[in-house]
């Protein structure tokens, strides 16, 4: 009899997503690689056949997480939108992830933020332990909006005295703390009405005049 084919990609997505489920409830430190092992429904020593440490996992999961929020970005900002409609439907699309992706995903983003910071401050949350980078991603998606601010600037739609990475990094800003306290908050309010409500904030400040 032909022993049973293992889908090694399906099971390694399946530990991660428990990982998540737990690490958003419990943090990292509260977690055991036993209760990870129970919520995907394996074995313990079948998740140190993908995942040799909890840091591990944890990087795991932020990889993830990003290559989900990238391919639903790409969605987000097609090449023949204005690029006033490219950074409202960035900016709201990063609410419709946070509130529609399976999973706590905004309580997750505090366990990277937690871990990242408090384990490596020197670094300004750089490179860190368990080899996932938040700074390059921090950079990535600043680049993206400082490119749409410029595109915006020279189609004479924005205004020409902006300035692009400060824009830019006020608006990443603004998402962070209302993530941050849509988590605290017990998610009462709904990040949509906010996000729509600050980006024509947003936009009407930044266009040409």
């Amino acid at each position: 009899m032909t022993p049973k084919q293992v889908d090694k990609e399906a099971r390694r997505l399946t530990i991660i997503k428990a990982a998540i489920a737990l690490f958003s409830r419990k943090g990292l430190a509260g977690t055991t690689i036993q209760e990870i092992a129970e919520e995907a429904e394996i074995g313990k020593g079948t998740v140190y056949e993908y995942f040799d440490s909890k840091d591990a996992l944890l990087a795991g999961a932020f990889d993830y997480l990003v290559e989900e929020m990238n391919r639903y970005f790409m969605r987000m900002i097609e090449d023949e939108l204005s690029p006033e409609k490219k950074l409202r439907s960035l900016f709201t699309g990063m609410i419709e992830f946070m509130e529609t992706t399976p999973g706590d995903v905004a309580e997750m983003f505090l366990v990277f933020w937690a871990e990242g910071i408090l384990k490596n401050p020197a670094k300004n949350a750089g490179e860190m332990p368990g080899h996932y980078d938040l700074k390059s991603l921090y950079s990535e998606y600043s680049g993206i909006l400082v490119d749409i601010i410029e595109e915006g600037k020279q189609a004479g739609d924005f205004r020409a005295d902006i300035d692009s990475q400060s824009l830019a990094a006020a608006i990443i800003g603004s998402l962070d703390g209302l993530m941050l306290q849509w988590v605290i908050f017990e998610k009462a309010f709904s990040l949509e009405e906010i996000a729509e409500s600050y980006v024509d904030i947003v936009l009407n400040g930044a266009r040409a005049r």
